[in-house]
């Protein structure tokens, strides 16, 4: 914490409040993941028009958190981010009749064995894609995604079914085996700040649905 480059004073200089972690020693994610929604010069067009629409709420949120931590609390960057791309998906594929979810949704992939995905888009006579979000990417959120991309594959048969990862930071090049290794279950991992990006997934997606 004594290395935050956003600290002056003990106080949040980004958030304009009192930092609670430093005093309590305690590992903050606000700074990289406002290094990621606010370092955007290199981004791509619909990247960086997505990370500055969700811009406010996230800063709105951790501010409130700070002033008011509360166990079990996670949600103050990957609300916004969820219900951001759940917005960009309702309006870049929306012209093509697909249907997205207006929120997290509860998905059967096997038979009595249920998920709540992050978004799910669907139309007639089209593959479904379930989309898994996450403010933060390791093996082990590519493991989860993968468990149930596998299920639910083999449920449905891969023509029927699609599953993506979207990930706010970059992608490491440590995880690009792993990902490899992941495909065809998980058919894509894209990122707001870094290469492949989100808009190389909608343009997919505008393919897939056509």
């Amino acid at each position: 914490m004594s290395s935050c480059k956003n600290l002056s004073n003990g106080k949040c200089t980004k958030l304009d409040v009192p930092c609670r972690r430093k005093k309590r020693k305690q590992v903050c994610q606000f700074p990289l993941h406002y290094e990621y929604l606010t370092q955007s010069s290199k981004d791509e067009r619909i990247a960086k028009i997505l990370k500055s629409s969700i811009l406010p709420e996230v800063l709105e949120n951790w501010k409130a958190y700070v002033q008011n931590p509360r166990p079990g609390k996670k949600d103050m960057t990957g609300g916004p981010l969820e219900r951001g791309i759940r917005n960009l998906l309702k309006n870049e594929l929306g012209k093509l009749s697909v249907i997205t979810s207006e929120s997290g949704e509860e998905f059967p992939i096997w038979d009595g064995v249920r998920i709540i995905a992050d978004c799910i888009s669907k139309k007639e006579g089209h593959p479904i894609a379930i989309f898994s979000i996450k403010s933060w990417i390791g093996p082990a959120q590519i493991r989860e995604t993968f468990a149930y991309a596998y299920f639910s594959k083999n449920w449905y048969g891969q023509r029927n079914m699609r599953v993506y990862m979207i990930t706010l930071p970059p992608i490491e090049k440590s995880l690009k085996s792993l990902i490899e290794t992941s495909r065809p279950y998980i058919d894509g991992v894209y990122s707001l700040s870094g290469k492949p990006y989100i808009d190389e997934l909608i343009d997919e997606l505008k393919e897939t649905y056509q």
